[in-house]
């Protein structure tokens, strides 16, 4: 006995096999959680929705799109949150007062929002406050190179 009861054992006549750790299609759930969240454990997407058991918010109804669910509203669908590591719950994971899908460090609270860039030139606020260049104007010294280009962004010859 492996001490995993039989109707949710993938191999129950083989005590070698550890159920509690096993995963027969990959999808990144064991036997023990295949049998918790009601899904095949010889199947990745049980309910053949295109998207991985452990990735999908309900694994076992195909009528649920999951690649485009977005429980919290924040951008990210469930399978953007398991790979994020965010909680599709929690449009702000790390509570630092940017949705996860706009924080580029969405788990880190310190980071408050490197992707910040109103201008669009590819330097977040923080880049162009030490360099000087204006970040509501994606060309500071109007010589029609971008700021993120520009050798000398603040010298317009």
């Amino acid at each position: 006995s492996d001490g995993v009861n039989d109707s949710d054992d993938i191999d129950p006549t083989n005590p070698a096999v550890s159920d509690d750790k096993d995963d027969t299609d990959s999808d990144g759930l064991d036997s023990e959680g295949e049998s918790e969240a009601g899904t095949n454990p010889d199947n990745s997407d049980t309910d053949s929705d295109g998207v991985n058991d452990s990735d999908d918010i309900d694994p076992t109804n195909p009528a649920v799109s999951d690649d485009k669910d977005d429980t919290d509203s924040d951008g990210l669908n469930s399978e953007g949150e398991s790979e994020a590591g965010t909680d599709p719950d929690n449009s702000d994971t790390d509570g630092d007062g940017v949705n996860d899908s706009d924080d580029v460090k969405p788990l880190d609270p310190t980071i408050s929002d490197d992707k910040d860039d109103p201008d669009s030139d590819n330097l977040t606020s923080d880049e162009e406050s030490e360099a000087g260049t204006d970040p509501d104007n994606s060309d500071t010294d109007g010589d029609g190179v971008n700021d993120s280009d520009d050798v000398k962004p603040l010298d317009p010859t």
